[in-house]
């Protein structure tokens, strides 16, 4: 048995718990997984930027290394007290075992979680250990002992805790009292007297002097049907649409004071508040009958309304279609009710927010596409100072270059002239460096990720750069964090069945198979016709090696993928399905057989022909297939590489040789990024040792 002294170190640990969440209904599990993706990013963020890293989590805990003491406490209080959701959070210095994958293990990880759970909500507690080990100064002397003691692990003593005091140390030095007295006291008065006016007439003045109208209200919607469950659904319903627009950072008035904007004085409230779009409705029907739910959009500022949609249904079908609908709306508005947002008429609104109804209309077809087109180009033309305008118009315009070959290079060169006039416009439309991301070739990763990584860092950024980023990722290799920029994305994104479904896929790869099934189901209630959601579908199933769930896939033509329409393609899927299957050898060889044959009328099977190759174990045909065709990363989804079925071709050193050809490796040595399979216990070469063996390309 090997020495586990070998990996003995010492460690910085911060322990993280999200605070008070039940987990008694579906509903209450899904808000869970909504906290854990808010509370990744915070975590990520304030890692990344102290050369911390995240290296556990279990259910509802996280553990982060950090360097040293002094910066494990600045990233404690700066997770403390971010947005929701609420923590607690321990920090303790110890010696941790340092296992293969990067996990660490130890007493020293178990204490943290004990300095943790005693603290409150909101709190940081710090352990004896942690304390000692700060420099002298400011931060070691807001840890204040308090009579709290925990359990350390191993040694079974009680360790004291201290709580770190948020707000700053005040100088009061002896010598400063007098002469600070009278001016304190003075400018005590002056804050007084200026607070209560602030609390009488604050809100009247700021919104006077400096009028703006960005916040949607969510107004409670009425139950006009028969019997209690058109009341009880009026109500979830609109707690639904208000917890998702408050994710999705949607300015908000909702509650008490938003209900005001009912009354006579109406027009007070819309100033006070801040309101540039109103959502009212009501709920009908019930009583053993389908439930009828009207939604619509109001403009207190000119008085008219500019949206309005119904839906008949019953239950969580219901609410998930007319909650997607009206957030998807709500939120895609919401960037032309910004300040700046440079909309010169109600007029530019309206047609804004009729794009952003078909933008959000899971079962939108083709004829609603053109329709997008011609809205946007009315948008830039009517109202040229608008910059999301042309931003959107840049992304439509690089979605249509995919599926319209023949004209994509001047699609492609319009798009970029849009992005650029955005961005001209406004330097912090996010949407305009995710059309400059997209614009780039495939093989430029590493621009692609620039571009990515400044529309992240602005606010109000939106769920694109999430979306783009969690699709380019994969390409790399980079499943793992792929998977919380889609789920950020599909937070962001609640109407979208595509990006829910995609993030469906990747966390069927990670192993959290009942989340991953939580949004598939999510999915298909939204668009259970959609060709994208049954491809992700059909793709997560052969990853977790559902055959019989695949294979019905295959024999409906209503969720058949949609690249498998050429008959060889489907053969050889469903002859792939039926030998992982039944694990036997005549069926294996038919299959390899016919992988070749579809690869060789039509080329666009060439990866799914290598991933099932290696997946049947032919690990040398998969190779000998790659050579004969070579993949390219301008044509084809290298992402296909790092699936679960292509695992057997990663356990080759000659997978680095390929990744080579591909431009992979030349991106990983820039980026000093490995993809996720280098960290496996299991792999039998180093990563860094066989790429330093190719040239950068």
């Amino acid at each position: 048995m090997a020495d586990g002294s070998l990996n003995l170190r010492l460690a910085t640990i911060v322990s993280v718990d999200v605070f008070g969440f039940a987990r008694d209904t579906d509903e209450d599990r899904q808000k869970i997984a909504l906290a854990y993706e808010a509370l990744v990013a915070r975590l990520e963020s304030a890692a990344e930027r102290r050369d911390g890293r995240l290296f556990a989590s279990d259910q509802d805990g996280f553990m982060v290394e950090f360097p040293n003491a002094a910066t494990a406490v600045e990233a404690a209080e700066e997770i403390a007290t971010g947005p929701w959701p609420p923590v607690r959070v321990g920090v303790h210095q110890g010696h941790v075992t340092a296992l293969p994958g990067g996990d660490l293990v130890g007493d020293a990880v178990v204490t943290a979680a004990h300095v943790q759970q005693a603290a409150d909500r909101g709190a940081v507690l710090a352990s004896e250990a942690l304390r000692r080990a700060l420099p002298g100064g400011a931060l070691g002397r807001r840890l204040v002992r308090i009579d709290r003691p925990v359990k350390a692990e191993g040694a079974g003593d009680d360790v004291p805790v201290y709580r770190l005091e948020f707000i700053p140390v005040v100088d009061t030095a002896a010598q400063r009292q007098r002469l600070q007295r009278i001016a304190m006291i003075t400018a005590g008065v002056v804050v007084v007297l200026a607070g209560l006016v602030w609390i009488v007439f604050g809100r009247d003045i700021a919104t006077t002097l400096n009028p703006r109208h960005d916040h949607v209200a969510v107004l409670r919607l009425p139950a006009t049907g028969a019997g209690k469950d058109a009341a009880d659904f009026a109500d979830s319903l609109t707690d639904e649409i208000a917890y998702v627009l408050k994710e999705g950072d949607v300015p908000l008035a909702f509650g008490p004071e938003a209900e005001k904007l009912r009354g006579s004085d109406r027009g007070t409230w819309v100033r006070r508040l801040e309101v540039g779009a109103v959502l009212d409705g009501a709920v009908g029907g019930g009583g053993g009958n389908p439930l009828d739910v009207k939604l619509n959009i109001d403009d207190p500022i000119h008085h008219r309304s500019i949206w309005t949609h119904e839906f008949t249904g019953v239950g969580d079908d219901l609410k998930t279609q007319a909650a997607s609908r009206v957030v998807g709306v709500l939120t895609c508005s919401a960037s032309a009710l910004r300040p700046g947002a440079n909309v010169p008429d109600p007029t530019v609104f309206s047609l804004y927010l009729r794009f952003c109804d078909l933008d959000s209309d899971a079962a939108a077809d083709a004829s609603a596409l053109v329709e997008e087109e011609r809205i946007l180009r009315q948008l830039t033309t009517t109202a040229p100072q608008f910059s999301d305008g042309h931003s959107k118009l840049a992304l439509f315009l690089i979605s249509k270059s995919q599926i319209d070959p023949a004209n994509a290079q001047a699609l492609v060169q319009e798009a970029q002239a849009q992005a650029d006039r955005a961005l001209a416009l406004d330097a912090k439309n996010s949407d305009g460096y995710v059309a400059r991301a997209e614009l780039l070739p495939p093989p430029e990763w590493s621009q692609r990720e620039k571009n990515l990584a400044v529309a992240l860092s602005l606010p109000a950024a939106g769920p694109d750069p999430q979306v783009i980023y969690a699709r380019m990722l994969p390409e790399v290799g980079r499943l793992k964090a792929a998977t919380a920029h889609a789920q950020k994305g599909a937070t962001l994104l609640p109407w979208d069945a595509d990006t829910l479904a995609y993030s469906a896929l990747l966390l069927s790869e990670s192993g959290r198979t009942d989340d991953a099934g939580l949004a598939l189901t999510k999915s298909l209630q939204m668009a259970p016709g959609n060709p994208v959601v049954q491809t992700f579908r059909f793709h997560m199933y052969e990853w977790l090696g559902r055959w019989d769930d695949a294979l019905n896939i295959l024999k409906d033509d209503a969720t058949r993928p949609p690249q498998l329409a050429q008959e060889e393609d489907l053969g050889a899927a469903r002859l792939f399905i039926l030998a992982m299957k039944s694990d036997d050898g005549p069926a294996k060889a038919a299959a390899r057989a016919a992988e070749f044959a579809s690869v060789q009328k039509d080329r666009s099977h060439l990866m799914a022909a290598i991933s099932h190759l290696s997946a049947l174990g032919f690990v040398d045909d998969a190779f000998r297939l790659a050579q004969q065709v070579p993949p390219s990363a301008s044509s084809d989804d290298l992402s296909t590489l790092f699936t679960p079925l292509v695992a057997p071709m990663r356990q080759d050193p000659g997978f680095m040789a390929l990744a080579a050809e591909l431009g992979l490796v030349g991106y990983w040595k820039a980026a000093a990024r490995w993809p996720d399979f280098c960290a496996d216990a299991g792999l039998p070469y180093r990563c860094a040792d066989e790429a330093a063996k190719y040239a950068a390309k």
